[in-house]
């Protein structure tokens, strides 16, 4: 992960200022305009009672820039389930364990899911078939055929807070699982 940050220009910088994800951060999201990625984030923070201090510490690594990387890595999780449009849901949450796991490659995505399907019906078991595939067309690619979509961890999230949502969705070029299912449908 740290190299994907390295080989990056927004990676570097973020390596560089090491920004942090705090309590004040979302404080300040709260008094953003409803149509802002802040205020969404916010209400999403708000509605499942989570505070960025609340995230365990990260422990057991030593050098001070992976530490930073892992840290990153827990902090931009819950900008994830605001950009990816996923909910708390145990189907939800493995959606965005699988994106991740597509970005980083860190196995925890596939250990959440291989622990977490025991947990979904065969509905729901199906749709993980469609998450994967929704992944899949979000995971990092710089290729000429696709729209480009940058490592989660080199985007400035915290620098596209008072930014419009629909902004921020472009910057990004994440697709939302909502959009994607919805045009799965029709198909």
């Amino acid at each position: 992960m740290k190299n994907c940050m390295m080989a990056d220009q927004r990676g570097r910088s973020i390596l560089k200022h090491q920004p942090v994800v705090g309590d004040e951060v979302l404080e300040f999201s709260r008094g953003l305009a409803p149509s802002t990625f802040g205020f969404r984030y916010a209400a999403y923070m708000d509605r499942n009672h989570f505070l960025p201090s609340g995230r365990t510490a990260v422990k057991h690594i030593a050098d001070p820039t992976l530490a930073y990387v892992m840290m990153r890595h827990r902090q931009c999780h819950d900008f994830l389930h605001v950009i990816t449009g996923c909910g708390r849901s145990v189907e939800e949450e493995l959606a965005v364990k699988v994106f991740e796991w597509k970005h980083t490659g860190l196995p925890l995505g596939l250990l959440s899911l291989l622990g977490g399907a025991s947990r979904l019906s065969a509905t729901q078991l199906a749709h993980m078939r469609l998450f994967w595939e929704w992944a899949s067309h979000n995971a990092p690619c710089s290729r000429h055929d696709k729209p480009a979509v940058p490592m989660y961890l080199n985007v400035p999230w915290e620098d596209m807070l008072a930014k419009e949502y629909d902004e921020v969705a472009a910057y990004t070029g994440i697709t939302p699982l909502p959009v994607f299912l919805k045009k799965h449908q029709k198909q």
